[in-house]
């Protein structure tokens, strides 16, 4: 009987433990063309063009929110949500989420972490040689200033909207997996 007692404190002590740091570690699969899928404990997508509320509840709580009231100059107001805990090297937050004010529709996400996964394997880290080996003519080059990029696209919807998947480039890795609605 003492040995049960020691396993069942063992196990609580550890749960204990282990929770909070389980609690901050977020991870999914990149749903191409079409959102985040959050695999644990819930397998629901959260998907571009649904309602920013709709797909807070099939991610996760956000770390942190803010109202953009002129976003990249563009004249309308977005709400940007944050997801995970802040890396301290980039500075960055796991995932992020963004929707219009006027709609409240999600029009991106974009990962930055090495936890979300293509389903062929593909994710923050990978070299842009195996990115183009794995999806082939399926991926359109393009370059900025600073990053090349990679675009894979569908239109859909009506009135028909271009839904893509790109890959942000920099250093011949991947920085950024970008899914948007245009």
């Amino acid at each position: 009987m003492r040995r049960g007692r020691w396993l069942v404190s063992f196990g609580l002590v550890a749960a204990l433990v282990l929770a909070p740091s389980m609690a901050l570690a977020i991870g999914g699969r990149v749903v191409e063309n079409v959102g985040i899928r959050r695999l644990v404990p819930l397998k629901k997508t959260a998907a571009l063009n649904l309602h920013d509320s709709t797909n807070i509840l099939r991610l996760w709580k956000p770390t942190h929110v803010k109202v953009d009231d002129d976003y990249q100059g563009a004249g309308y107001t977005v709400y940007e949500y944050f997801f995970g805990k802040k890396s301290a090297t980039t500075g960055k937050y796991p995932v992020e989420m963004y929707s219009k004010k006027s709609t409240r529709h999600v029009f991106a996400f974009i990962i930055n972490s090495s936890a979300f996964v293509t389903k062929n394997g593909t994710h923050v880290g990978t070299t842009e040689a195996a990115l183009t080996s794995r999806y082939g003519s399926k991926i359109k080059k393009h370059t900025t200033p600073t990053y090349t990029y990679y675009r894979m696209s569908i239109r859909t919807g009506v009135p028909l909207k271009t839904q893509s998947t790109e890959f942000w480039c920099k250093s011949g890795k991947i920085k950024f997996i970008m899914i948007a609605r245009y």
